[in-house]
């Protein structure tokens, strides 16, 4: 195992200090263990980030938000999706599923 020396404010200090207090650990157990979660949460959060629905999937919630509300804006076809879609997705490939959907379903708005 690697030895690392750390610098912590005094506020973070206290911070930790309560955090091992609380858990019954020593400081260096409790910068470890929270190190630890720390990492774990930032993989889960990278895997949820490439994990993403695909493009097909984001084009099934635009249509079925287009057959609750066959009169949906973009907007409201953009919020339908994002909703149903999650936190992890690119908001600009909403955005052109959504124009594409509305231009498709409302030629007639273009005149």
């Amino acid at each position: 195992m690697e030895e690392i020396h750390l610098r912590l404010s005094p506020s973070l200090k206290d911070s930790v200090t309560d955090y091992a207090r609380s858990h019954g650990m020593d400081l260096s157990t409790a910068i470890r263990d929270l190190l630890r979660r720390q990492v774990r949460y930032w993989r889960w959060t990278k895997k949820r980030e490439s994990s993403g629905p695909s493009e097909d999937t984001l084009r099934h919630y635009g249509r079925q938000g287009l057959e609750r509300d066959s009169n949906a804006t973009k907007t409201q076809l953009f919020h339908f999706i994002a909703r149903r879609a999650g936190r992890y997705v690119d908001s600009a490939t909403i955005d052109r599923i959504a124009n594409e959907l509305t231009n498709n379903e409302h030629p007639e708005a273009d005149d």
